[in-house]
Formats: C-alpha cells, structure tokens, sequence
C-alpha cells in the first residue's frame, strides 16, 4: 500500500529550513497586536514624562524670576530642585 502524495511532500517541505522561520512568523502574527499597544503604551509614557519635565521646569523658571511657588508644585521642591546623584555603593 503506497502513502498518498502531499502537497508539501512534492515540495519536501519538511525538510526545509524555511519551514522553522515560515512557523515562527505565523506564530508572532498573533502577538502584533500585543506588540502595538506595548510600543503605544511606550510612546505615551515618554510623551507624559516630556510633559511632566517640561512644567517643572517652567515652574522653577518662574519660581527663579518671580520668587513664587506656582502650579502644582510646592515651594520646597522649588529651592533645591537637584541633588547629587546616588552612585551605586553609597
């Protein structure tokens, strides 16, 4: 009794190396929107860290020529806006 032939066997696809990466990019095609909404998510936390930087510093800028506290800052976090950086073993 003979096996019936396949498409694939015509191919020897099976055998191919393309079959491992042809696997993969089905597989990954169910992650894309996953993926889409990971860099969207990304974009929009750098989006709202530029925009919360950009007040302070609007806010010390004025705090520095008017000497007032504005917005939603306090005057405290307006004095001593840096600190020294904390290295790793201190």
């Amino acid at each position: 009794m003979t096996r019936p032939r396949c498409s694939y066997d015509v191919l020897n696809v099976t055998s191919s190396p393309l079959l491992v990466p042809a696997a993969f990019v089905a597989e990954i095609r169910k992650w894309y929107p996953v993926i889409a909404l990971a860099v969207l998510a990304f974009l929009a936390i750098i989006a709202i860290g530029a925009v919360v930087r950009q007040t302070f510093a609007v806010a010390l800028y004025r705090y520095a020529t008017t000497s007032s506290a504005q917005g939603p800052f306090e005057q405290r976090d307006l004095q001593s806006p840096f600190r020294p950086k904390r290295g790793l073993f201190r």
